[in-house]
């Protein structure tokens, strides 16, 4: 009786992370199909959240979001069962600020913001990366 609760609840929560997150919103302007091919991947930070201006909390994208960094752009994708539901990113670099070191638990962070209201705060070694 619990997996007729707990699966369809699992598959409307995957559903809605994208909207949650601010992902839906930024793949309106920045969804593409594929990377473009002069992206070198930075990995899959360990710790991640992603969260809308508005929104009550951060989605974790903890080893699911992968990063790499273009000349023209930032590039995400996640990578998980909601691959299919949130389409891969190419934020241009001029959408992309630095919101400067977090910590949590000790963990060094950084946060970036991309546009005016989306929030990605990942492993610092990796937010490094996106700046280099």
């Amino acid at each position: 009786a619990r997996r007729v609760v707990v699966l369809p609840l699992l598959y409307w929560i995957t559903t809605k992370r994208g909207a949650w997150s601010g992902w839906h919103e930024l793949a309106e302007s920045h969804g593409v199909d594929a990377w473009p091919g002069d992206a070198s991947d930075l990995g899959a930070p360990r710790y991640c959240r992603i969260r809308r201006r508005d929104g009550c909390a951060p989605q974790k994208f903890d080893r699911q979001l992968r990063v790499a960094a273009a000349p023209t752009a930032l590039c995400l994708r996640v990578e998980c069962c909601a691959t299919g539901m949130m389409r891969p990113l190419a934020v241009p670099w001029r959408a992309v600020r630095d919101d400067g070191f977090q910590s949590t638990c000790g963990i060094p962070l950084g946060q970036l913001a991309l546009g005016d209201d989306v929030f990605v705060t990942l492993d610092w070694a990796i937010h490094a990366g996106v700046l280099a």
